[in-house]
């Protein structure tokens, strides 16, 4: 299966910090609220100088920043500032406060395993990626084609059990591995 989802199809919702668009969650028939997912990819908008992420006990979150910088403080553990594409990778329980106003990549790991990379492209290149149980490619800027689908920017393509050949010149992606899903 490889399903392209383009920006206007995403869900956007408002925290208290600012807003948050929706990417993909699975089951597709899960919600966020309900903590009922096994992934969640999305962007959020911090409009504040300071916030507190939400508790998600029992979530692996992995953090991006697509616009500004974030000072991130992982209480009586450590803190550190994240610049542009840099990952971070949190145990969901631990409180995190943050001051910077970005906006951020996520994605929320639960009863499952992976991994958030980010890759750019300065030249013509192609990629071959095999797929365990999900891929999910977001793309920050340029254009990609992915097994004859071109995605654009602020689009994604989420490939279950699909190996992915990947083509692109000057641009730049997320690439989310998904695997060991236990429910």
């Amino acid at each position: 299966m490889i399903k392209k989802i383009i920006a206007k199809n995403f869900k956007v919702s408002n925290w208290s910090g600012g807003s948050t668009r929706e990417l993909y969650i699975f089951p597709e028939d899960s919600f966020y609220a309900d903590r009922n997912f096994n992934f969640r990819l999305s962007i959020a908008t911090t409009e504040e100088e300071e916030s507190t992420f939400t508790s998600l006990p029992n979530v692996n979150r992995f953090l991006s920043i697509l616009e500004g910088e974030l000072f991130l403080e992982h209480e009586n553990r450590y803190s550190r500032t994240l610049s542009k594409f840099e990952i971070e990778n949190f145990d969901g329980s631990w409180i995190t406060k943050a001051k910077g106003k970005v906006i951020d990549f996520n994605l929320m790991l639960k009863n499952c395993n992976g991994s958030l990379n980010f890759k750019e492209f300065l030249e013509v290149s192609d990629i071959e990626i095999k797929n365990q149980e999900f891929i999910v490619i977001y793309c920050i800027d340029g254009n990609i084609t992915i097994n004859g689908n071109i995605i654009n920017k602020n689009e994604i393509i989420v490939a279950r059990k699909e190996n992915i050949l990947l083509s692109s010149e000057y641009s730049k992606i997320f690439i989310a591995e998904i695997y060991d899903l236990k429910k």
